[in-house]
């Protein structure tokens, strides 16, 4: 009796942690969001190359963009799974899964962006596969599985590509070479990185 009573309490601790884990999370976006927004409208400074990361007014939107879905699958998922054991390790995965789209969409660095763009599969795949009972599911998730992985190898490319023609692995410099003297090898790292985003498509 002492046990299943010690087993619940660190259960609820467990999910009381990820739960907590999830929120600052996606708070965290939000007052970067927030922030960003505020200081470009304030006095609209350059954004910050050079370290991997870049916060800009699009940068900032995108992450608002995440902390919202974020916040809402999480509040979605928490009630949905009200009682399964295993819902502290669904709530860890989707923090991971958060955190690693936030690192995308700020990613200046392409080799920082590609991380990011591996982990974020990683973690939707184990979402996807949290009921490992559920063949269908696991069928479909395969599927998906395979199909990043043609992706990964898109985008792999192009930045390899990327790096052969321009020298360089900064997103804000190559997109700057590009606007002043593009060439026709620009049109094939275009097509790379648009299959690649096709990829992480629902729809597709």
């Amino acid at each position: 009796m002492m046990r299943s009573a010690s087993g619940g309490v660190a259960a609820r601790v467990r999910s009381s942690v990820s739960t907590g884990g999830v929120l600052l999370v996606v708070l965290v976006g939000l007052a970067v969001a927030s922030a960003t927004l505020l200081v470009w409208q304030l006095i609209e400074p350059k954004p910050l190359h050079g370290i991997g990361l870049t916060f800009d007014r699009l940068s900032a939107v995108l992450t608002l963009l995440v902390a919202g879905v974020g916040s809402i699958t999480f509040q979605f998922s928490r009630r949905y799974l009200a009682g399964d054991p295993d819902r502290p390790r669904f709530l860890k995965v989707l923090a991971f899964t958060v955190t690693a789209a936030y690192v995308l969409m700020l990613s200046t660095n392409l080799l920082i962006l590609f991380a990011a763009w591996l982990f974020t599969s990683f973690g939707l795949h184990q979402l996807l596969t949290y009921y490992r009972n559920r063949p269908m599911a696991l069928r479909a998730a395969r599927k998906k599985f395979l199909i990043s992985r043609l992706g990964d190898l898109a985008l792999l490319v192009a930045i390899a590509l990327i790096w052969d023609k321009y020298h360089t692995l900064d997103l804000s410099m190559f997109l700057a070479a590009v606007t002043a003297s593009p060439t026709t090898g620009t049109t094939g790292i275009g097509l790379l990185i648009v299959m690649a985003a096709l990829t992480k498509s629902a729809q597709f």
